[in-house]
């Protein structure tokens, strides 16, 4: 039995939709970071961070680990390359891009506490992630060439992911009236049968 430990809106989001895809039982558990986490999450995640995922005595935690290794559980999905094919290289390139580059510059943006004290240092660094951000948008941009998702024409895993990092931008109409192939890709995740629930469930606005 697999238990998925996440949070609403977050980079939980991603192998939660792989878990739907694959149609296999698993219990999802939902954690409030606002009402502070159980001792018995800790002890699972010291970090206290999410996901974590945890199958008969095995713990998983890191979203692209767990995404990931989700997806080539069930290679019916089709959500990874095999791992002799030239595109997992570029499928690695995506994740660990999204995860080392963006999504630590989203976390300046909304936790800038976490990196400074005052308050004007605080908005310097979230103002610097945001610069960051839209610098990345531009290297993403460039790498969807021809599209319309990160591999080409099927989407992926990784696409998941970007589709989360996407939802979390503030002026997301800005984002795509500047670079549109985010806009596609974002439509296309987003209103995947499948994908769509799961956004809809964590109250991502689509």
């Amino acid at each position: 039995m697999l238990t998925y430990y996440g949070a609403k809106d977050s980079c939980s989001i991603p192998a939660q939709i792989i878990l739907e895809m694959s149609g296999q039982p698993y219990e999802n558990v939902y954690l409030s970071f606002d009402q502070g986490l159980p001792e018995h999450y800790l002890s699972l995640n010291p970090t206290g961070q999410v996901p974590t995922l945890v199958e008969d005595e095995q713990v998983f935690t890191q979203c692209v680990g767990i995404t990931t290794y989700l997806a080539d559980k069930w290679p019916q999905l089709n959500m990874t390359p095999a791992l002799d094919s030239p595109q997992r290289g570029h499928y690695l390139k995506w994740m660990h891009f999204l995860n080392s580059s963006m999504h630590e510059a989203y976390l300046r943006v909304y936790y800038p506490n976490k990196y400074a004290v005052s308050k004007q240092a605080c908005d310097e660094v979230r103002e610097m992630a945001k610069q960051a951000i839209d610098k990345h948008y531009d290297i993403v941009n460039s790498w969807l060439e021809p599209g319309p998702y990160c591999l080409g024409e099927t989407i992926q895993a990784c696409d998941l992911y970007l589709a989360t990092l996407i939802s979390w931008q503030e002026d997301r109409e800005a984002l795509f009236t500047r670079l549109p192939r985010l806009q596609l890709l974002f439509e296309k995740v987003t209103t995947h049968p499948v994908a769509n629930k799961v956004f809809v469930e964590h109250g991502v606005a689509l």
